[in-house]
């Protein structure tokens, strides 16, 4: 009978404010690196469900998922969203999570924001990842992105969204949702593009986005293809912007495939 994976929780202090983090173990006889995943722009470890169980069972290997400041448990962010909070993610917070893990080699999985966090973490740290896997990443700003924020923003000011989200966040809901949706809306943010940054990633990266994704459109796919040296892309039809809970069993035979083939 196989045996299940176990969690162990923990807040992590790091400058920037302690992180609610969960470690899951895997008795294995793989030598496979760790598997990191990091959430989208309004997500928490708990809106994962129970991918990170699932993904360390069937890869056979320790996963370690964690709620970014202002998110889930961790504690809020020290200032509000701007232009630069995806790079600081990236090269700051991250690797110092990494190091108090001592992981040195890691298979990074990002959703939306969490996407981008990787590829930027891919392009400034290349000896750490060994595989990127992205979902409905996001590498430059779009018309479509910001409405479907607009959108977004109208849901919650009824409330409907407000209320889900509070399950998760708590008393940090209002400031996480109104920093960040305010962040992609604003005219600082017109400009921003992490194109240029592509080409510095060695590892491979797979990158799959929903046809019907209503943050994005097929570019941001095709950008990541024309930009990064070992990139593979799979767009996945009549799915819109959460593959892993809208196409479940074809995201994790795509994904399997990818780190253990």
């Amino acid at each position: 009978m196989p045996v299940m994976p176990r969690c162990s929780d923990q807040m992590i202090t790091t400058k920037a404010g302690r992180i609610f983090t969960r470690w899951i173990q895997v008795d294995s006889d793989h030598t496979r690196p760790p598997f990191v995943m990091l959430h989208d722009g309004l997500g928490s470890v708990r809106q994962w469900r129970d991918l990170p169980e699932v993904l360390a069972h069937r890869l056979s290997t320790n996963v370690l998922v964690y709620d970014r400041l202002g998110h889930g448990l961790s504690d809020p962010r020290p200032a509000s969203h701007d232009p630069h909070f995806l790079q600081e993610e990236a090269t700051s917070i991250l690797p110092e999570l990494l190091a108090q893990f001592q992981l040195d080699l890691v298979w990074l999985l990002g959703h939306s924001d969490g996407g981008t966090i990787a590829l930027i973490f891919a392009a400034e740290f290349p000896d750490i990842p060994v595989k990127v896997m992205t979902v409905a990443a996001h590498v430059f700003v779009e018309t479509e992105t910001r409405q479907g924020i607009a959108v977004l923003r109208d849901a919650y000011r009824t409330a409907s969204l407000r209320d889900k989200l509070l399950k998760y966040h708590g008393d940090k809901t209002d400031s996480l949702f109104t920093g960040w949706s305010d962040c992609w809306l604003s005219t600082e943010f017109d400009t921003w593009s992490i194109v240029d940054r592509l080409a510095q990633i060695e590892c491979p990266v797979f990158a799959v986005q929903g046809t019907h994704d209503e943050y994005g459109t097929l570019a941001q796919l095709h950008a990541i293809a024309a930009s990064v040296r070992h990139a593979r892309v799979l767009e996945l039809p009549d799915c819109g912007h959460m593959p892993h809970l809208q196409q479940r069993a074809r995201f994790l035979q795509v994904l399997e495939h990818f780190f253990t083939g």
